[in-house]
């Protein structure tokens, strides 16, 4: 389990190293692009004036997550950055919303994971920050 989690934080690391270092060239990936459907807490929101539109996110573990290789790889809960679609709006985001969103990657794209829709929950929704494949679940904090 351990090895799969370091996997997919080697993998999410690659992501954020793609995505801030401005390369727009794709990876080669014939893995279809997938959609994932994710609940967080929202940690930091980029300003309105920054180049990318970001939004760091302390999401629940994914246990289907699909690398650049196609392999299944678990990834634990975390807080990651996601850059945002065109379509997010942000306008009713607060830091420490609890939120609901579509994690969108396509591993052949200039920046292979965007959040394409988010919607705040209501405060009292329960999350659940665990390892992937585990039933332990934390209300708050950060792995």
């Amino acid at each position: 389990m351990k090895k799969t989690a370091a996997a997919a934080t080697v993998l999410v690391l690659g992501i954020v190293l793609i995505n801030s270092c401005g390369g727009t060239e794709a990876p080669e990936s014939d893995v279809p692009p997938r959609s994932y459907e994710m609940r967080g807490m929202v940690r930091q929101i980029s300003t309105p004036d920054a180049a990318e539109r970001q939004i760091w996110i302390h999401h629940e573990a994914i246990p289907e997550f699909v690398d650049i290789r196609g392999n299944t790889a678990p990834m634990d809960a975390m807080t990651m950055p996601f850059h945002l679609t065109e379509a997010v709006d942000l306008s009713e985001v607060e830091v420490g919303d609890k939120v609901s969103f579509r994690l969108d990657v396509d591993w052949g794209a200039g920046v292979p994971a965007r959040i394409g829709n988010l919607e705040v929950l209501e405060p009292d929704t329960p999350l659940a920050f665990e390892e992937a494949g585990t039933e332990e679940s934390a209300e708050h904090g950060d792995h």
